[in-house]
């Protein structure tokens, strides 16, 4: 393969990642209240006694597992929650 051919083609790799990542749906996570309640953002274990599945707000039906606790892949709530700007 010539350099030309190679240079094009990472430049058109580029360009579709470019356009997939201006493509990307906007952030629907609902963010969080600016209050202290939710100030420590290490306080995970905290969530669920407040938005439990009996709550009002609740978490999502599909954050809670079997057992009715919240499922290890959803337990820190401020990865995708994030701060209110």
């Amino acid at each position: 393969m010539s350099r030309t051919f190679l240079h094009f083609l990472f430049l058109a790799l580029c360009a579709v990642v470019l356009v997939v990542l201006l493509k990307a749906p906007p952030v629907s996570t609902p963010r969080l209240p600016p209050d202290q309640d939710h100030a420590q953002p290490s306080e995970y274990s905290r969530c669920p006694s407040c938005h439990g599945a009996d709550a009002d707000p609740a978490m999502p039906e599909d954050h809670f597992g079997t057992d009715a606790k919240p499922r290890p892949d959803h337990v820190k709530c401020y990865f995708c929650h994030k701060p209110a700007e």
